[in-house]
């Protein structure tokens, strides 16, 4: 464990908690040369292993190595048996039980889909050169002043690697740990070391109260089962006058034209049709989050949020909402790939994305795009 790493560790240890005490946590080092964390309470002790560290609550490691057992290194099969159970059983599972049920399913298909994921959801072009302007024009203004981004789902990157590289301390928290292997990775590869990874629940993250002064959320609050838990426990964690930036898959209301050319258009040039169809007809509100395979794209509980919903869960909070608009509604046009990279840049980047941005900021897609964008303060 290099110096670095420790500089990251005090950095954040009085940000982290024991997933299960709650309670501050200690640098340790167990094992000679192998710099970890330690719960100030139960000893618990959480190691990094490959960049990553590990801060999954006891419930869910039990039910991993349940898991683990029974599925014999078949993984498919027992993540479809999961899954199988939950659409079979679900009025006679408890509340809680089925929650973390669902969380379990959620970081399986992940750590099945991490290959692939990028191909499909970050590289194609239309997402690439979106998320690049997302990041570049808007995250990063909005979190430049914040001494550090608390980034939950934050997957293999795509929504905080390039404010990492501007030099903005980034802690990230994803369930899985496949996705966070392969973020782990790309910053090794870049020479990062301003990147504290950590395997955790987003619906409850180990993070002190009041301890945050901005957290995002940029395509992981519409896998979460339980949202309005989910943003209470955030907004919990958030200082005063701390800021929340949520960037979900949006359900329009209603469905424009444009929008449907763009559904429509989308799966034709990508190489994997089934899959983008049943993830679009699931984002869409069309198809309900629990029908699906594991080679469906990406998992069959997630679903996209309305306005409508987005609004309620702020006032729930007492949210003093600055920003809250539809994005996305040019940007998600997928050109053929015979048309080149270069030439797909300078029809995004030079036309689609900046349109796109500028109807965004002027309020003209008020409840449509293929994505919202929320800025809201804590009171």
């Amino acid at each position: 464990m290099s110096s670095v790493r420790r500089d990251l560790l005090n950095l954040f240890v009085g940000v982290l908690t024991c997933p299960d005490c709650r309670v501050s946590l200690d640098v340790s080092e167990a094992v000679p040369g192998a710099v970890g964390l330690c719960c100030a309470l139960c000893r618990r002790q959480f190691e990094i292993e490959g960049g990553v560290l590990r801060l999954l609550p006891r419930d869910i490691e039990v039910a991993l190595s349940a898991i683990h057992r029974a599925a014999a290194d078949d993984w498919s099969t027992a993540l479809n048996r999961l899954d199988d159970g939950l659409r079979r059983d679900a009025s006679s599972q408890g509340h809680d039980d089925r929650l973390r049920k669902i969380v379990l399913s959620e970081m399986l298909h992940h750590d099945l889909e991490a290959k692939q994921y990028d191909d499909v959801l970050t590289e194609p072009w239309c997402v690439r050169f979106y998320y690049h302007d997302l990041v570049a024009n808007t995250l990063r203004g909005t979190a430049s002043a914040a001494p550090f981004v608390l980034d939950l789902c934050c997957g293999t990157g795509k929504g905080s690697l390039a404010l990492a590289s501007s030099g903005i301390p980034v802690l990230g928290i994803d369930i899985s740990r496949n996705m966070l292997s392969i973020y782990a990775q790309t910053i090794q590869l870049l020479g990062l070391d301003n990147v504290l990874l950590v395997q955790a629940d987003a619906t409850c993250p180990p993070v002190r109260a009041e301890s945050v002064g901005y957290v995002q959320m940029i395509g992981g609050l519409h896998h979460i089962p339980d949202r309005r838990r989910c943003v209470e426990y955030v907004y919990g964690i958030l200082q005063p006058q701390g800021l929340m930036v949520l960037h979900e898959p949006l359900i329009p209301e209603p469905l424009p034209r444009i929008r449907l050319f763009s559904l429509f258009h989308y799966p034709l040039v990508l190489t994997d049709i089934p899959r983008v169809w049943r993830a679009i007809l699931r984002r869409v509100g069309l198809a309900r989050r629990s029908g699906s395979q594991i080679a469906d794209l990406v998992t069959p509980w997630e679903q996209g949020l309305r306005l409508t919903e987005v609004r309620q869960l702020m006032e729930e909070n007492a949210a003093r909402v600055l920003v809250l608009r539809g994005s996305g509604l040019f940007a998600c046009l997928q050109l053929p790939p015979w048309v080149g990279e270069s030439a797909a840049s300078r029809v995004y980047n030079g036309l689609l994305v900046p349109i796109d941005r500028r109807l965004s900021e002027h309020q003209h897609l008020d409840r449509q795009g293929s994505a919202f964008f929320l800025v809201a303060q804590k009171s």
